[in-house]
């Protein structure tokens, strides 16, 4: 299982997108609305991938027999869907060992380490180089 663990605004939608796209999967999402801003999404960055669902469409719709899996964008939202906005979640667990691609306190020391050399940098401006994308504000 993939974890994807960072910031808001640091990619993690982007590369759920492209995971999805890469091994056939289906994004599963807390809203049809949001679903259909994330086909937009991966439609403007050249993925093709099957739609994403809103969560409540997923349980319903017989045409999802073919799935070969899926992956979660905002899992604490799509719980709150599933368990009829019962919140705030204060905790869960994962069986296995998740490939978690984040450690904040290294990306703080490394951001500290640049900053030296180049006073003038932001936090966003570090992270963006770091992993290579591009931020909308």
């Amino acid at each position: 299982m993939k974890v994807i663990v960072r910031p808001r605004q640091m990619g993690k939608t982007t590369e759920l997108l492209k995971y999805a796209a890469e091994n056939d999967l289906v994004i599963v999402t807390h809203t049809v609305d949001y679903a259909k801003q994330l086909d937009k999404q991966a439609t403007r960055a050249g993925l093709i991938m099957r739609p994403p669902i809103a969560a409540s469409m997923l349980m319903n719709d017989m045409k999802c027999n073919d799935v070969k899996g899926v992956v979660i964008d905002n899992v604490e939202l799509v719980l709150s869907v599933l368990m009829h906005n019962i919140s705030p979640i204060y905790g869960m667990t994962v069986s296995g060992v998740p490939e978690l691609d984040y450690d904040e306190r290294k990306d703080h020391e490394q951001f500290e380490d640049f900053k030296k050399g180049n006073p003038d940098l932001t936090w966003q401006q570090f992270c963006s180089f770091k992993y290579n994308m591009t931020l909308d504000d």
